[in-house]
């Protein structure tokens, strides 16, 4: 029996994908200051 790897897609956008998730709950005030 032969085991076939699957290609996994990478992803360098984490940190662009955290940043505007973050920004937009500060614009819509649901994030606000010292929220933990």
């Amino acid at each position: 029996m032969t085991s076939k790897l699957l290609k996994i897609q990478s992803r360098t956008d984490y940190v662009d994908e955290v940043y505007n998730t973050l920004a937009d709950a500060i614009c819509e005030g649901a994030l606000g200051p010292g929220t933990p």
